[in-house]
């Protein structure tokens, strides 16, 4: 047994691990998303000084969110790219700079090429005001600091070309612009041999944005950005553990009553009894359970003179202060929490209860129930003694996802009935601010839960029948 419980936990971590990899994937998604809320969306039509402060901002963003470091340990790309393109903001600066090179292979040319146009719209912004169709060049330039095709760049450079005949530009402007049409010249030459189709290799060490996530997630120590005064865990933790207060009372309520509920439905199956709880459960298990606390915020919350007979509990939970003892918050809000462990619980007790019915009837029908009750055994004693313990594999096998289960539920919940001690409420939170990387920490919390109720169901699987043998011999 403990050989076998060893074994499972070192079979939890590499599950953790790649439940890690993919939520840090997740979380990769979002990352030119927190710059360009940070920068704005219109970074590329601006005049150059202003481009210039907001390229100096997006650095400063994606350093502290260690966008300035690359993604993983390595990188597989191909000849035409260096291994430091990751440095490259804003993000739409490297995404033009990438597909021109895709397109060309010469990752040089295109730099250069860059630093051209760029000069280029510094003479003409600077260029005087009383210039015959400055706007025209202007306009011109920030169409080509945009363009990511070399087709769409040849035609507006050929249209600049054109402007610069019918213009009495300074000398400077005049060679800039003969050094730019070198520059796109050389950024359409083809390179030999073609290096966009040569595989490259890099290695970048153990300073990247993974290796950073990981050490802080199994640490403790995460941190969602490196300015941050608090890591991940001190924000949530406050939230956490009412949560888990709330969902380890309704798993323990919802089998407090699934389990004697079942075993008396058993016992008095295919009567009207049996018929009449397979009703009500049924509609309990197809309600959902946004209507379900509706229906109990309009019986117990709600100020109604045709409910008045019924008592009026209180629909709020306050945040719980981690200087204040846990047990003063839970006794000051326990009257808020009756209505979400209600919901909570008759959400999971229709499954339970139908589940354990089922199990007990199979039970019932083995040779071992007959030979009991040929003995003359009395029947309670047959229901609880022998079927019940045979009965309770599936109901164990229901645990492993009853808990992750009620603790996506009570995000619902928890916002339904104004819990706001809790993590549903820690995650609108962070939606409605757009902080998608606390809400992957709260995905992390769940998948760990996940973990842990299926070790749990191989350890009560060990308890309900010592016949199973758990490790090896």
């Amino acid at each position: 047994m403990l050989h076998y419980l060893i074994r499972r936990i070192l079979w939890a971590f590499p599950t953790i691990l790649i439940v890690s990899t993919v939520v840090f994937g997740l979380n990769q998604c979002g990352n030119e998303e927190k710059i360009l809320a940070a920068i704005g969306d219109d970074a590329g039509a601006l005049d150059p000084s202003n481009r210039a402060q907001k390229e100096q901002l997006a650095r400063s963003t994606a350093s502290d969110y260690y966008l300035d470091k690359p993604a993983f340990y390595c990188t597989f790309t191909t000849a035409a790219f260096p291994d430091s393109v990751y440095r490259i903001f804003p993000p739409e600066r490297r995404q033009k700079l990438v597909a021109l090179t895709n397109q060309t292979g010469n990752w040089s040319a295109v730099l250069e090429y860059e630093r051209m146009v760029t000069y280029a719209d510094r003479l003409v912004n600077n260029m005087p005001d009383s210039l015959p169709a400055k706007a025209e060049w202007i306009g011109l330039f920030n169409q080509m600091i945009t363009r990511k095709d070399t087709g769409n760049i040849g035609a507006l450079l050929g249209n600049i070309l054109l402007l610069k005949t019918q213009t009495i530009l300074p000398e400077s402007v005049n060679q800039c612009l003969d050094s730019l049409q070198l520059s796109f010249d050389k950024l359409c030459t083809p390179v030999q041999p073609d290096q966009r189709w040569m595989p490259a290799f890099y290695w970048h060490g153990a300073d990247n944005q993974y290796h950073i996530w990981m050490s802080g997630l199994f640490s403790g120590n995460l941190k969602l950005t490196q300015t941050a005064e608090t890591t991940v865990w001190e924000d949530i933790r406050p939230a956490f553990f009412p949560t888990l207060l709330l969902n380890l009372l309704a798993v323990l309520l919802a089998y407090g009553l699934a389990v004697p509920l079942g075993i008396w439905m058993a016992r008095w199956r295919n009567t009207g009894k049996d018929r009449w709880m397979a009703r009500i459960l049924l509609l309990l298990y197809t309600m959902p359970i946004v209507w379900l606390g509706s229906i109990l915020l309009l019986l117990f919350a709600t100020q109604n003179e045709g409910l008045s007979y019924l008592p009026k509990l209180p629909v709020r939970v306050s945040p719980w202060d981690i200087n204040e003892h846990f047990i003063t918050w839970f006794v000051s809000n326990i009257g808020g929490l009756i209505l979400p462990v209600i919901a909570l619980t008759l959400s999971a007790l229709a499954v339970l209860a139908m589940q354990l019915r089922g199990s007990m009837l199979e039970a019932l029908g083995q040779d071992y129930i007959r030979t009991a009750r040929a003995k003359g055994l009395a029947e309670h004693k047959i229901h609880w003694r022998h079927a019940f313990r045979n009965a309770l594999f599936p109901l164990i096998t229901i645990f492993a996802g009853v808990f992750p289960g009620l603790l996506a539920g009570s995000i619902v919940v928890e916002a339904l009935f104004n819990v706001q001690a809790g993590m549903g409420w820690v995650a609108q939170q962070a939606f409605g601010s757009g902080n998608f990387a606390k809400i992957l920490v709260i995905v992390m919390l769940g998948a760990g839960l996940t973990i842990l109720g299926n070790l749990v169901a191989d350890v009560l699987y060990a308890w309900a029948d010592p016949r199973v043998r758990l490790a090896k011999n």
